[in-house]
């Protein structure tokens, strides 16, 4: 329900800027410490970082490319990255992380590698890097009412107006 969720959907399938290379994806922030008795620290009532944060990126990937032929996670319930396999000439993977930190920021990404451009997203604002030009692509392209608000808003509006 973002705009760069959206986009990033619109130029793999149309191949705008020639076929995806890489994609990687990511979601990280302070160390969730607002839960009542900490039980987002406890993996098996939360499932750690990847249930919290990196379920997200997974959702968006497969959304974007399908289900992949195979995937490998590695960290802990406070980091972690996967590596998604499509095959050949591919290369597609997605990290999160909490950070005990309290001035680190919450951010979230992604960074896709086409044949002849870059697209690349942090915290919802999206460029576009071309060897002519780098844009902002919502200020060129149309999107419908379901991408007028915050994300949380569209998705709500969806729910509405399509499942009730």
């Amino acid at each position: 329900f973002s705009k760069g969720y959206e986009y990033i959907r619109r130029c793999i399938s149309d191949g705008r800027f020639g076929k995806l290379l890489s994609l990687s994806a990511y979601r990280e922030g302070k160390s969730p410490t607002w839960s009542v008795g900490n039980w987002l620290h406890n993996t098996a009532l939360s499932g750690g970082v990847v249930r919290d944060l990196h379920i997200h990126d997974t959702d968006r990937i497969i959304g974007w490319l399908g289900e992949p032929k195979s995937v490998y996670t590695t960290g802990s319930y406070v980091v972690c990255r996967t590596v998604y396999d499509y095959g050949t000439n591919l290369s597609v993977s997605a990290s999160a992380s909490w950070r005990d930190i309290k001035s680190f920021p919450s951010e979230s990404g992604y960074d896709a590698l086409f044949e002849h451009a870059s697209v690349r997203e942090c915290n919802y604002k999206v460029t576009v890097y071309t060897d002519d030009e780098s844009f902002d692509p919502f200020e060129r392209e149309a999107f419908s009412e379901f991408f007028s608000g915050s994300i949380y808003e569209n998705e709500i509006k969806y729910f509405f107006i399509f499942i009730l």
